[in-house]
C-alpha cells in the first residue's frame, strides 16, 4: 500500500513505522511542527509539508491508498475535511483516536473510520522491529464504513491481533474505560505511595510494596473476576468498624476521602454490601 500520514507525532511515527515493516510505502507526512516534520522526513525519506494543501504534495495525494490522520481530537474535523476532493475514490481514511468516531470526517466522499490501539504508543525513536514486537498480537478496536473496518482487520491481522467493532456512539465510554484501567491506575499507585509515607515508609519502601500489592492483583485476575478476586479485606468480610478507622484516619484529606468512598461504594456493590449503617456518619449514608 501506498500510505500518507497527518499528524508525524509518535501515534503518526508508530503507523508509519508498522506500515513500512510490513512492506507498505510511506509517500507523504503533514506536520505543523518544524521539528517533528523534520524528524519523519528524515526517517522515511518521504515529502513532509506543514498542511494538507501544501504546493509540495499536490500530486502525491491522488497515489495513497490509506490515510492516517493522527492529530490531537479537536484537529481531527479541521484536517479530515482538507483532504476533501484530493484522494482517489478507492482511498480509505483512518484516524486513531479513543474516544472519536469516525463521524468526525463527516462526508468527505472516502470511506473512513477510526482503528485504535489498546496499549501505550512507543516514542518515536523506537525502531520498526521493535514498534512491530509492541504492537503484535494487540487487541484494537475499529468502526466506521464497512471498506474502511475490512481494511483495519486486515491491518491488526498483519499484526497477529483482532478488532473489537465500536458502536460509534460508545467511543468516548471505552476510551474512558482505557484511561481508568491505564492512566488512573497510577494516580491510585500515586495516592497509595504517598499515603505508605505519610506513615513513615521510605518512597522506596512504599514503591516497592505498591508494586507488590498490584502483582498480586494481577495474579489473581489471571484466573478470577474482578468479584472473585476481592477475596479479603474489610468490605468483603462487611467490617463497619475498620472502615469508619479508615475514613477517620482520612478526614484531613478530603481529595482522599472521596476517593476511597467512590472505591468503598464500589466495592460493596461488588461483593453485595447493601447496608450502609455505621459505615458512613449520619447524613451521608
Amino acid at each position: 500500500m501506498r500510505i500518507g500520514v497527518i499528524g508525524c507525532g509518535r501515534m503518526g511515527f508508530v503507523q508509519a513505522r508498522l506500515g513500512r515493516f510490513l512492506g507498505d510505502e510511506i509517500v507523504l507526512g503533514v506536520e505543523i511542527s518544524p521539528e517533528a516534520a523534520t524528524q519523519f522526513e528524515e526517517v522515511f525519506g518521504c515529502r513532509v509539508a506543514s498542511e494538507v494543501g501544501a504546493e509540495a504534495l499536490a500530486g502525491l495525494w491522488a497515489g495513497l491508498d490509506l490515510v492516517w490522520v493522527t492529530v490531537v481530537d479537536d484537529r481531527l474535523g479541521e484536517v479530515s475535511h482538507a483532504l476533501k476532493d484530493r484522494l482517489c475514490s478507492e482511498a480509505v481514511v483512518l484516524h486513531t483516536s479513543g474516544a472519536v468516531s469516525s463521524r468526525v470526517f463527516g462526508d468527505l466522499g472516502y470511506a473512513c473510520g477510526s482503528l485504535h490501539p489498546l496499549t501505550a504508543c512507543p516514542e518515536t525513536t523506537c525502531d520498526d522491529a521493535a514498534c512491530y514486537a509492541h504492537y503484535c498480537g494487540l487487541l484494537h478496536t475499529a468502526e466506521g464504513d464497512v471498506k474502511a473496518v475490512s481494511l483495519a482487520e486486515a491491518l491488526v491481522s498483519r499484526l497477529g491481533g483482532h478488532v473489537v467493532i465500536m458502536d460509534p456512539a460508545q467511543k468516548a465510554r471505552y476510551h474512558a474505560a482505557a484511561v481508568l484501567g491505564s492512566n488512573y491506575s497510577l494516580i491510585l499507585c500515586e495516592v497509595t505511595e504517598k499515603l505508605f509515607c505519610s506513615c513513615g515508609f521510605s518512597e522506596a519502601d512504599s514503591r516497592g510494596v505498591v508494586r507488590r500489592l498490584l502483582a498480586g492483583s494481577l495474579v489473581a485476575l489471571e484466573t478470577h473476576s474482578p468479584s472473585e478476586a476481592l477475596t479479603g479485606g474489610p468490605v468483603r468480610r462487611r467490617d463497619a468498624g475498620t472502615i469508619a478507622l479508615h475514613r477517620a484516619s482520612l478526614a484531613e484529606d478530603g481529595d482522599v476521602l472521596s476517593l476511597y468512598d467512590a472505591f468503598l461504594g464500589l466495592a460493596k456493590r461488588m461483593v453485595g454490601w447493601t447496608d450502609d449503617l455505621g459505615i458512613l456518619p449520619k447524613g451521608e449514608e
